[in-house]
């Protein structure tokens, strides 16, 4: 590509952003056009892109772009006061400060979008290093997934529940650190049970399949369970609702897995939330106390 083309594409690239912060502004009257220049693009989510953005002074982040058409309507209660005018994603982002958790810069409002700006992270999805890899040994399975773990008891100690947690939201590092990302489903606790369910079909629990009332926390829980066979096995352990249900988890020929880790499979994959392990249990069982290996220096990721 010779000096004209680039340009030409830049500018090609400069009009299409210009859709998403022409008319930006930060709620303190900010514009988005004179502190951050919008790049390419690094990813898609169920409710809008992330695009590479540069600060005046050269540093980099990552821009949501949240159609405000497609934000989900959570209830009073839910959002627990919450101020309507900003999107739940940040309003809870804004609050949370843990290492493995995403960080919110910022954000900006434009008449269709909202431009939330965050850590720009390091590393590939969860997702694409399992599919990359195969599945994951146990013993840097074991330290990713204490990791989420370690993270989802974070948010819940804070009244917080993430409600999508799957591979495809968990960023890996090349020393196995992960970051929990996209929190455009997140919402405050609460004792209501409820029947909408805003996460992945393969990662639904079976009170959610059967569309019955269902409380959050344990459909979280569920969702871990599944992320662990997902990570050992490389693929789903159900493959239908109906197994999802009433099946047994689908163990692929070949894969030779730990007791221990078999037993915790099973407790967390619990049909009935009430006997499912918790959080505690779940930190406290003996494939997960088992020592760490916190650099997977033996996994594909390029």
């Amino acid at each position: 590509m010779n000096w004209f083309e680039q340009r030409f594409e830049q500018l090609q690239l400069k009009t299409r952003n210009s859709v998403y912060i022409d008319d930006a502004v930060s709620p303190d009257g900010r514009r988005f056009s004179k502190e951050l220049e919008i790049g390419l693009e690094l990813g898609k989510g169920g409710y809008g892109l992330v695009k590479l953005a540069t600060n005046n002074k050269g540093l980099r982040f990552g821009v949501k772009l949240v159609e405000k058409n497609r934000i989900l309507k959570w209830t009073y209660e839910e959002r627990k006061g919450e101020s309507l005018s900003l999107p739940l994603e940040f309003s809870i982002l804004n609050k949370l400060n843990y290492p493995s958790i995403l960080k919110v810069v910022d954000v900006f409002e434009s008449l269709e979008y909202f431009q939330i700006v965050v850590e720009l992270v390091q590393g590939i999805s969860l997702f694409d290093l399992i599919e990359k890899n195969g599945h994951l040994e146990e013993e840097v399975a074991r330290w990713i997934f204490l990791q989420v773990t370690d993270a989802i008891r974070y948010l819940h100690g804070v009244g917080v529940l993430h409600n999508d947690i799957k591979d495809e939201n968990i960023m890996v590092n090349k020393s196995g650190e992960i970051k929990l990302v996209d929190f455009g489903s997140a919402c405050y606790h609460s004792n209501i049970l409820t029947r909408n369910y805003c996460g992945s079909e393969t990662y639904s629990s079976p009170e959610v399949a059967k569309e019955k009332k269902y409380c959050r926390t344990l459909q979280e829980i569920w969702s871990l369970g599944v992320l662990l066979f997902v990570m050992v096995c490389g693929s789903a352990p159900f493959q239908t609702i109906l197994q999802v249900q009433d099946g047994d988890p689908e163990y692929p020929p070949g894969i030779h897995l730990s007791q221990d880790l078999l037993l915790l499979i099973s407790a967390v994959l619990e049909k009935s939330p009430e006997k499912r392990f918790n959080l505690t249990q779940i930190l406290s069982s003996p494939w997960v106390k088992l020592n760490l290996i916190k650099s997977p220096e033996f996994l594909v990721f390029d």
